[in-house]
């Protein structure tokens, strides 16, 4: 099972297609995270709403405390083997989680794919069956990548993770940004890791990003 977090904050306009591009993945054993991170729009009622459409959603509200702590407190909840984010105004390929998983080998602990930047609901995705450019790399290597800022970037959200290399690996709270303070102490816990630069996770800039 694949645990998809979604930490949710001022994102009424987008949620509903960010979630249904999530429920409708070609692969079907999810667990889908919902934490409102005490949004003041609809996001609640929207939250609850698709709770009742599919039994896969669970959904916890939080007075707002930041992405991070909305992000910990799903971590600490999920049940799957592996552990995906997404952010409540992103998007992603239909195929996306299945081609994830398919790249993962006993010996894989982390996963990444390529992502486009939009800023409408009309992204365009690589097709599975276009060729593209992957790669395996220790984790000494995906550090220097990640360092170099070219691969394994301190982005969270085109990657999927083994639950255990995670471990008790937490986001920080209170702060603005916290993708940076998490993802290099994921990548030092990994064995091995695969990366595609195939483009299935829709990116959105928007206003209030």
């Amino acid at each position: 099972m694949i645990s998809v977090i979604v930490p949710v904050y001022r994102a009424e306009a987008y949620l509903e297609h960010c979630l249904r591009s999530i429920t409708e993945q070609t692969y079907r054993d999810l667990e889908i995270l919902l934490v409102d991170d005490g949004s003041p729009d609809r996001c609640p009622a929207i939250c609850e709403a698709w709770a009742q459409r599919d039994p896969r959603i669970t959904v916890y509200h939080q007075h707002n405390s930041g992405g991070g702590q909305a992000r910990n407190t799903a971590l600490d909840a999920a049940r799957g083997e592996y552990i995906a984010f997404v952010d409540s105004d992103d998007y992603l390929a239909p195929q996306m989680l299945e081609f994830l998983l398919g790249l993962m080998e006993d010996d894989i602990d982390l996963v990444e794919c390529g992502y486009v930047t939009t800023s409408d609901d009309s992204a365009r995705f690589d097709a599975l069956e276009a060729p593209c450019h992957s790669g395996c790399c220790s984790g000494r290597e995906a550090m220097r990548e990640h360092i170099l800022d070219r691969r394994f970037r301190q982005i969270i959200w085109n990657k999927l993770y083994r639950r255990q290399v995670i471990g008790e690996v937490r986001f920080p709270q209170g702060t603005a940004i916290d993708d940076e303070f998490w993802t290099y102490r994921v990548i030092a816990n990994a064995r091995k890791l695969k990366w595609s630069d195939k483009a299935l996770y829709a990116y959105r800039q928007q206003p209030d990003s």
